[in-house]
């Protein structure tokens, strides 16, 4: 969200869209370029417009509350922004607050014309929830499915099946720790302290009882006689608060990923719905969590119906970048999900956009989000190579009935450290 001039008293072209505060920043005028909702604290206005199929501008929905505390509902379609909108906002009064629009769009952007994912060849659906990583000249990829699936390429172009990890699909310990599970999801794959440590979960949809498992090796190419999936069991779990045999947490031990600080140790990010994105120091030698156990928080979606999960953090330049999946997974071509970032000089945050706003209070700036028959793309990992750098994710292909599809696209930086797509 950007910030208004302090001097506007009247509406000014915004792209990046308003983040207002009375009298600083009283109003603004900007064409959505993402989709997003609001929140605020009257007195404000706000009114939403877009153009007909017929070229005619007609009003979306219009809202003048004279005090107290409003937002939209949910991604209704009655009260959501979207891409092409026109949107004026207003604050009116002392103690009004409004916040609107596209935080971290690109300035000036106007409607996106970003291009469109490129197709990959080869097995690169279905794919949910990607991890990738080279050895020995190939390009290994991990993702939720029977046994952790695994495919493998030369190029990031052709992929072909490698197997699976788990041969019976679920480690042995898992279906006694968390009844109904089905598969293990969201892999992330590191190497520390001489071997492959890869990190899953052990959950069921929608659900607060999660673990985050660890398995090693000392190789990723199944060719090699050396290879061999080690358990190494449970690492971190999360309860309900009606788990009356053990304490609950305020956090869900989902989507695991491991960051190297600078000095080689390595870091935990984990987490969704409940609780945000929180990181624990792990131990060089298990790979398990320093303990006591002290998870510190990164992130959080300050709108409460959607989530911000799949962290995913990389080390550039001396900074710490935080890439994580907002809104709605794994709805098909309904999904909302898109892909933010923000960036700190510590493991541990505080993370903040390129607009200053923390992740903590819902900042991020925007990296990657539906266009053309690309859906909800999200669930992202970063690949580096030398001094480039490629964004892994999944999509739903609107031209091949919302498949969950494998993207890849390269990330630019901009002079003053920023990714885009």
């Amino acid at each position: 969200m950007a910030v208004g001039p302090a001097h506007a008293a009247t509406p000014v072209a915004s792209p990046e869209g308003c983040e207002l505060v009375f009298p600083a920043a009283p109003s603004c005028r900007y064409v959505a370029t993402q989709v997003a909702s609001w929140v605020g604290n009257g007195p404000f206005h706000l009114r939403v417009a877009f153009t007909d199929g017929s070229g005619h501008l007609r009003s979306r929905y219009e809202v003048d509350q004279p005090s107290g505390p409003m937002s939209s509902v949910g991604l209704q379609d009655a009260q959501q922004i979207g891409i092409g909108d026109t949107v004026t906002a207003e604050v009116t009064g002392p103690g009004g607050m409004l916040g609107v629009g596209n935080p971290g769009a690109v300035p000036h952007s106007g409607l996106h014309a970003v291009p469109v994912v490129p197709r990959l060849q080869g097995d690169t659906t279905p794919v949910h929830d990607p991890a990738v990583a080279a050895d020995n000249g190939w390009y290994y990829l991990f993702s939720t499915g029977t046994g952790i699936l695994v495919r493998r390429s030369h190029d990031l172009v052709h992929w072909q099946a490698d197997g699976q990890v788990f041969a019976n699909n679920l480690p042995p310990w898992a279906a006694k720790t968390v009844p109904g599970t089905e598969m293990p999801w969201a892999p992330d794959v590191s190497f520390f302290a001489g071997k492959w440590h890869l990190y899953y979960v052990i959950s069921t949809f929608g659900a607060k009882r999660s673990v985050i498992g660890l398995a090693t090796n000392v190789t990723l190419d199944r060719r090699d006689p050396r290879y061999a999936w080690h358990d190494e069991g449970p690492v971190l779990d999360s309860h309900e608060l009606t788990d009356a045999s053990a304490v609950p947490t305020d956090y869900n031990a989902l989507d695991p990923n491991v960051i190297l600080d600078a000095s080689g140790a390595p870091h935990l990010v984990f987490g969704s719905f409940y609780g945000g994105l929180k990181v624990v120091p792990l131990d060089m030698a298990t790979g398990k969590p320093v303990q006591p156990l002290a998870p510190v928080a990164l992130a959080a979606n300050v709108q409460e119906y959607t989530a911000v999960e799949a962290s995913f953090m990389i080390r550039r330049d001396g900074w710490y970048y935080l890439f994580a999946s907002y809104d709605y997974c794994c709805r098909g071509t309904d999904s909302t999900y898109n892909v933010r970032v923000g960036r700190s000089l510590r493991p541990e945050g505080p993370f903040v956009d390129d607009m200053g706003i923390p992740m903590l209070a819902g900042g991020g700036r925007y990296v990657l989000s539906s266009r053309g028959d690309m859906r909800g793309p999200g669930h992202n990992a970063v690949l580096r190579r030398g001094n480039e750098f490629d964004i892994v994710f999944h999509w739903y292909d609107a031209a091949n009935n919302g498949a969950p599809t494998l993207g890849i696209l390269p990330l630019h930086w901009s002079a003053d450290g920023w990714p885009s797509t």
